[in-house]
């Protein structure tokens, strides 16, 4: 093909609107904490969309939300009646996804770490029909599954990068009455022992 020539001119609106254009099927995105980044394809945000189930004017608390990966497309769904509740701890990335998300109005974005925001009095959704989370390698732990339990969710999206930190979590899960529907593997890392998962648990 014809090799593309970077255009530092470009403003923000136009370049948005080439990222747009020529969207790709394949979008990565690397952290300062994860050098290795984070790839997911369009395939694999269908599939956590199909693993909340129906989200039209739901309420989904989205965790570890990092820029908004999963945000986004959840926002969409929910519509413009429905409202998604971003929690993530770094302050980058929330400033990143105030920027992504600045024309969805039914996104609320909280800074902190996701068991201290989900413990406040005043949080924003004290209630939830579906709770995303996407935690680091070292899985959510027994505070943030405690408080997520407390959502009352009755379906909760875990997309874990490490099946022993998601066994543990699934065990904490499982002594507040969810249950596993299912699990589906991702090799995203090949010829490396890291494997993502998405799990999907209800009550």
């Amino acid at each position: 093909g014809v090799p593309l020539k970077p255009d530092f001119s470009l403003d923000r609106a136009a370049m948005l609107a080439a990222m747009e254009e020529h969207r790709p099927a394949v979008i990565f995105l690397a952290w300062p904490n994860n050098p290795t980044g984070n790839l997911f394809d369009r395939a694999d945000f269908e599939a956590v969309l199909a693993a909340a189930g129906p989200l039209e004017e739901a309420t989904v608390v989205d965790l570890y939300s990092g820029a908004g990966l999963f945000t986004l497309p959840l926002a969409d769904a929910v519509g413009e009646t429905g409202r998604v509740v971003a929690i993530e701890g770094d302050e980058r990335a929330v400033k990143d996804a105030r920027r992504n998300a600045f024309e969805k109005p039914q996104v609320e974005l909280h800074h902190g770490p996701v068991e201290k925001v989900l413990a406040a009095k005043d949080h924003a959704a004290p209630t939830a029909d579906v709770v995303v989370l996407d935690p680091p390698r070292t899985g959510a732990g027994r505070k943030v599954v405690d408080a997520v339990a407390a959502l009352k969710a009755p379906r909760v999206v875990y997309v874990a990068c490490d099946p022993a930190a998601l066994a543990r979590d699934i065990a904490y899960f499982a002594k507040h009455g969810y249950t596993v529907e299912s699990v589906r593997g991702y090799d995203l890392f090949p010829h490396t022992h890291h494997v993502e998962a998405i799990a999907v648990l209800t009550r």
